[in-house]
């Protein structure tokens, strides 16, 4: 009766009605995801948030449609932005325009910001560019290391 469920649990679901009602709302929640996963399509524009930003550069973007990688973009930006790729439960995108900045970006002292794409970060905070590229650093590190046998502590 119980799709994805062990025989074990099927009996205790049928007889307390908390169970049965936090079962249904599982499955109709795994169900609305697998819609929404279906709805990115390679060629669909869409708008969404950048979340984070990992090395280098790609930010992570949240849509109602899921999420999607997309280069040359900061921490809290709105985007607007086309669907390349999608393969494996996994998008990437290309930046089309930033509908709204960041809150914590402020004015490039350079004339050519944005043109060359040389100096990704150079409009925000100083302190800002170095806490946001120590977090892309330890990310990395993090990956590597924690497969050694001794505990590591991140300086930056």
């Amino acid at each position: 009766m119980y799709r994805n469920v062990h025989p074990v649990f099927e009996a205790a679901i049928q007889k307390n009605p908390y169970l049965r009602s936090r079962h249904r709302l599982l499955l109709e929640s795994v169900h609305r995801n697998e819609e929404l996963r279906k709805l990115m399509k390679k060629g669909d524009i869409l708008t969404g948030t950048v979340k984070q930003v990992d090395f280098p550069g790609k930010g992570i973007v949240e849509t109602y449609e899921g999420t999607c990688v997309v280069k040359n973009v900061l921490p809290g930006q709105k985007i607007t932005f086309a669907v390349q790729k999608k393969r494996n439960g996994r998008a990437e995108g290309r930046l089309l325009q930033v509908d709204e900045k960041s809150p914590l970006e402020r004015e490039s002292p350079c004339p050519h910001f944005g043109d060359c794409g040389g100096c990704m970060y150079l409009s925000l905070p100083y302190e800002t560019q170095l806490a946001l590229k120590e977090a892309q650093v330890k990310k990395l590190l993090d990956s590597v290391l924690d497969r050694q046998q001794e505990e590591w502590h991140f300086e930056g």
